[in-house]
């Protein structure tokens, strides 16, 4: 049945060590559009960045990129910074490990 209402992926999101490294992949390797950025996002008197992001309360969005693949997939990119980050990526055998596949 699934979730009423419910027509396509809107994107994907993932969070990168370093922005301009990443732009130059989605645009130079995968081909994608660059379409805009936003950030920085921080709160830094508040709680907000754990409870809606669920990330460290003192984390900073430091920039995002949007980038549409082939008309349809959008990629939303971020970079943050946080005290508790933690630099290595999760194995595919860890939870919140992932992978996107692209037919070619």
């Amino acid at each position: 049945m699934g979730l009423p209402g419910l027509q396509r992926v809107d994107h994907i999101g993932v969070t990168v060590p370093d922005l301009a490294e990443a732009r130059t992949f989605f645009i130079d390797v995968l081909g994608c559009e660059y379409m805009y950025s936003l950030g920085p996002f921080r709160h830094d008197d508040t709680e907000w960045m754990t409870e809606h992001l669920n990330v460290h309360p003192r984390a900073v969005m430091e920039r995002l990129h949007f980038f549409r693949l082939g008309g349809q997939a959008i990629f939303e990119v971020f970079q943050y910074a946080a005290p508790d980050q933690r630099p290595e990526p999760p194995r595919n055998s860890d939870i919140g490990g992932h992978h996107v596949a692209l037919y070619v």
